[in-house]
């Protein structure tokens, strides 16, 4: 389990704040009803969507602080108040928000409609770091679900459609716009869904090397993509072993791989001894888990991240 004691003694303590505070909510002016929506996601994904649908017609908040490690946030009294009062919260689930389904169980919150992604998929397990489709590992040992299921864009379409089903039973009155602006997105996702599709299926290499952890279970999975990587997707290590790293740069250099990944807001250290060793060269995948300040509030979407992760993806596919 990846949840920690500190974690459930946190929401044991918040819990008691949140009732102290409950008193007072009344008065408080940032939960004061100014007539729009009130809409809650832990991880940008969710918040992507919900934004995409309803445009100005609610306030949108990312738990998340921009640019910072979802494994290890902790929601504060004051979000947990906020999460209360909200119309809709949506959310990941999974090991890493195990806070958000004990928060649920614990308040009182009836008029919250939450929204739980991870059901709407497919689910599939994390794999082994570098597990390759092409030499599959049949290792007796327990694996846990992977949470990053927004990096295929049909899986991102199935949330849409959730997300957009909370939005109408909360909002029906808006129905029509909220649709027009959820077929206007869907629309945009089946593109992308098939610029993928065509650039991997016809790709020469298809096989990817990520110096980090490896978020991009479901598009590889998606897509038939092959891929070997540092560490497994919720790993909490920082260094890989020295095995690791040999047997990377011998699938780089057996392979002729042209290009070594890293994530966005983590250290290229890896990838930089990976490129030093091979000669390959290093670009940036983005998760999308998570997004700058500046990317924020220049309101850039999941399909411009994922776009700019195909280009990145076809120097490797094409080399």
């Amino acid at each position: 389990m990846k949840i920690s004691t500190r974690i459930t003694a946190f929401l044991t303590a918040a819990a008691a704040a949140l009732c102290l505070c409950s008193c007072s909510t009344e008065n408080n002016s940032d939960t004061e009803d100014n007539g729009k929506l009130r809409i809650i996601s832990t991880v940008f994904p969710p918040y992507d969507l919900a934004k995409q649908i309803v445009g100005e017609n609610a306030e949108i908040s990312i738990l998340l602080p921009p640019g910072s490690e979802s494994h290890t946030y902790e929601p504060t009294a004051k979000e947990i108040l906020e999460i209360q009062n909200c119309d809709i919260f949506l959310y990941i689930g999974g090991e890493n928000e195990q806070w958000a389904e004990k928060l649920i169980s614990a308040n009182n919150s009836k008029g919250v409609k939450t929204v739980k992604l991870i059901d709407c998929v497919n689910k599939l397990e994390e794999t082994d770091l570098q597990e390759d489709k092409e030499e599959e590992h049949h290792e007796e040992h327990e694996h846990e679900t992977d949470e990053h299921i927004w990096t295929s864009p049909k899986n991102e379409q199935l949330m849409l459609s959730a997300v957009y089903d909370a939005i109408c039973e909360v909002d029906p009155d808006n129905k029509e716009v909220y649709t027009k602006n959820k077929d206007s997105y869907n629309k945009q996702l089946t593109e992308l869904d098939k610029e993928y599709e065509e650039a991997i299926s016809g790709a020469k290499n298809k096989t990817i090397i990520l110096a980090d952890k490896f978020p991009f279970r479901y598009l590889a999975n998606e897509y038939g993509l092959n891929f070997y990587a540092a560490f497994s997707s919720c790993s909490d290590e920082s260094e890989p072993s020295a095995a690791a790293m040999t047997s990377l740069i011998s699938t780089i250099k057996e392979r002729n791989i042209p290009v070594v990944y890293y994530l966005e807001f983590s250290s290229t250290k890896v990838a930089d001894t990976l490129c030093s060793e091979t000669g390959a060269s290093s670009l940036m995948l983005h998760s999308c888990h998570n997004v700058s300040k500046e990317d924020l509030e220049k309101g850039i979407s999941y399909v411009d991240f994922m776009k700019q992760n195909l280009e990145n993806l076809k120097t490797a596919l094409n080399g």
